[in-house]
């Protein structure tokens, strides 16, 4: 698995999720995006795939190029604060 941050350098049109600054996901071999995690300018979670309440997920039937590809954050720090997150 590969952690990845995105910003709205990384993703035009970003904040129109939400109002999410940054997204964190976690994507597989096969660059398949698995889960999305995404924060507001404050720091606080304000949206997540999969969930309850979000249907599709930014990434939606995308594929990552995985050829060159290396985490940009820990799998313990992605795993902790998904699990902390309330949505």
């Amino acid at each position: 698995m590969y952690y990845l941050e995105w910003n709205e350098n990384s993703i035009k049109g970003l904040d129109g999720y939400d109002g999410c600054v940054v997204l964190f996901t976690e994507v597989s071999e096969t660059g398949v995006v698995q889960k999305e995690l995404g924060f507001d300018g404050q720091g606080n979670e304000c949206y997540r795939f999969p969930s309850k309440t979000n249907k599709r997920g930014i990434f939606d039937n995308q594929f990552v190029d995985v050829t060159q590809l290396q985490s940009d954050l820990s799998k313990e720090l992605f795993v902790e604060m998904w699990n902390k997150a309330s949505l």
